[in-house]
């Protein structure tokens, strides 16, 4: 009797962990996301909120991916015969970062938050086995007496067909635990 009780513990402990443990979200595991010629792997932690074409003739797509906290990956699709260079777009984010903040926070008249357009930099990121450089801006979003630095880096990847920006964007706080999910993307992106 007490043998099959103990065998009976063990084989309830069993399949008790192995109910909790697959059932958990986020425990790990990336998937793989393919669409429209865009193939990555996305952390278990990230999710694709948004993928669509810029107009009919499919010119030009976007793909936004949001992370933990308030990280988000942007993937940013351009005919290859634009003329706007990475500076450039990076510049127009920036101006309209602080007309967006100030749209979205105003309430009656009255701004609760504000960004700053910030600062710009050189930075360097290992995208598809390669070294790419890049532009870091830091700047600061405010709001009830609350200052928030965040950080946005922009690299640009060229095919035939498009110019690639990849943006990045994350608080300070959660910018190195940002890192290792953004690597997980430039490691794994293909662009057919």
């Amino acid at each position: 009797m007490k043998r099959v009780s103990k065998l009976g513990l063990i084989i309830g402990t069993v399949l008790w962990l192995v109910a909790n443990l697959s059932c958990s979200k986020g425990s790990g595991q990336s998937a793989r996301y393919e669409k429209d010629g865009i193939r990555l792997t996305l952390p278990s932690q990230c999710t694709v909120t948004k993928d669509e074409y810029l107009d009919e003739q499919h010119r030009g797509r976007v793909v936004h991916i949001e992370g933990p906290g308030d990280a988000v990956f942007n993937i940013l699709c351009v005919p290859a015969k634009s003329p706007k260079t990475l500076d450039q777009f990076a510049a127009s984010i920036a101006e309209d970062r602080v007309s967006r903040i100030k749209e979205k926070s105003s309430v009656g008249g009255i701004n609760l938050a504000k960004a700053t357009r910030g600062t710009s930099e050189s930075t360097t990121a290992r995208i598809q086995g390669s070294e790419r450089e890049g532009i870091r801006q830091r700047y600061s979003i405010a709001g009830l007496g609350v200052v928030v630095p965040h950080v946005a880096e922009f690299y640009m990847l060229n095919t035939q067909q498009y110019k690639v920006v990849l943006m990045t964007q994350a608080t300070d706080d959660e910018l190195q635990s940002a890192r290792v999910y953004w690597q997980t993307i430039f490691d794994t992106l293909k662009l057919d």
